[in-house]
């Protein structure tokens, strides 16, 4: 959005725009490689002399570390580090200290009833909350669904990694850099962070160990693998040393090019991938949204709106592709669908839907239309 707006300032001002990055989308990328623009990439070069990627199908955990996910090959490099007076940051993008609640007994999970997605237990204040909309509960006791004590918490997040580390690392000084807890100083040995971290970077990082980037990367989101690869950049420009990569697709290529220290070979391979699926930046996206209080409702009336679309597209370089639940699904009481449309003209796509959505009109549901969403 940023990039659009400066587009459009330099076109009225007359100026020139100077966009500079370590990790340019996409489409920057390749409208500089085409000479449409020029663009100023920041140094390149990975600092981190030693980059390792670990296979979580074939590597060893042991017993008492495997809920916390820490391999082998981790532990011994944390405990180098440590031996050595070094400083570690873990890289684990979920707070709290278990993300997934249920009986055990009945099989209920417990979830927001706002946006149902699953509760997260804080155990500082022994509270479920939803990192959605900020729904809080205290955490039962009892089943809600049955009223057994049967309930289970598991999944890893950064409250329960720095558990578990202040119990394997009783003199070690540990601390986490989220949105719960930001306070660090120079003689903390070990760093739990999230993304908090693009708020507060750190220096002088002997070893940066990453649990599970897996989780950004499975995200459905076309752009899942740029926005890993951004952040495997940045983390990778925070120490001149170790990077430790766990993941259980090690061939992919966001994290061969890192390994290689090879920028250019995440771009050409990402480039090749989104050309044979006709996605930016060969094609544009469009979503158009839907929102309103009843499931059923909003559902119907994407399905309606998909049709009439169809019916009044004419253009072949407009195609309306797919209809779908948006994920999420359900946010704050509010049921979203949404309505995916590829165009090589931007223009003559939201003339299209100017005149289509005009008379579009369906009490209690509210239809916006994002183009090229980030």
């Amino acid at each position: 959005m940023l990039f659009g707006v400066a587009q459009i300032r330099t076109k009225i001002d007359g100026a020139r725009l100077i966009l500079f990055s370590r990790s340019p989308t996409l489409e920057t990328w390749y409208q500089a490689k085409k000479g449409k623009i020029k663009y100023l990439l920041m140094n390149t070069e990975i600092p981190a002399n030693q980059i390792k990627i670990i296979d979580l199908h074939r590597v060893g955990f042991i017993p008492q570390r495997r809920k916390i996910r820490i391999s082998v090959s981790l532990e011994d490099a944390i405990n180098k580090t440590l031996n050595q007076k070094g400083r570690v940051l873990l890289f684990l993008n979920r707070r709290g200290f278990a993300i997934f609640a249920h009986c055990q007994n009945c099989g209920m999970v417990l979830r927001c009833p706002r946006c149902n997605a699953n509760l997260t237990l804080h155990f500082k204040n022994n509270e479920l909350i939803c990192h959605r909309c900020n729904y809080k509960t205290q955490s039962p006791r009892i089943c809600p669904g049955c009223n057994s004590g049967y309930i289970h918490y598991s999944g890893l997040g950064t409250e329960k990694l720095e558990s578990e580390l202040s119990r394997l690392y009783p003199q070690v000084s540990i601390a986490r850099l989220d949105k719960d807890e930001n306070v660090t100083s120079d003689g903390t040995q070990i760093i739990i962070a999230t993304e908090w971290i693009f708020k507060r970077p750190l220096k002088n990082l002997d070893l940066i160990g990453i649990i599970s980037p897996d989780t950004v990367l499975n995200r459905a989101d076309f752009r899942a693998g740029e926005r890993v690869f951004a952040l495997l950049l940045y983390l990778a420009s925070l120490t001149p040393n170790s990077l430790i990569i766990q993941t259980n697709f090690p061939e992919h290529y966001c994290f061969q090019a890192l390994a290689q220290k090879r920028v250019d070979l995440f771009y050409e391979t990402e480039l090749v991938y989104r050309r044979q699926s006709s996605l930016p930046p060969f094609n544009h996206i469009i979503m158009v949204k839907l929102r309103g209080n009843k499931e059923e409702r909003v559902s119907l009336t994407a399905e309606e709106l998909f049709k009439i679309l169809n019916e009044a597209n004419k253009n072949k370089s407009i195609k309306i592709v797919s209809h779908s639940q948006q994920v999420p699904h359900k946010k704050r009481d509010r049921y979203y669908e949404q309505i995916l449309i590829k165009t090589r003209s931007v223009p003559i796509a939201v003339n299209f839907l100017k005149k289509t959505l005009c008379d579009f009109r369906r009490s209690g549901i509210i239809v916006t239309v994002d183009v090229d969403p980030v």
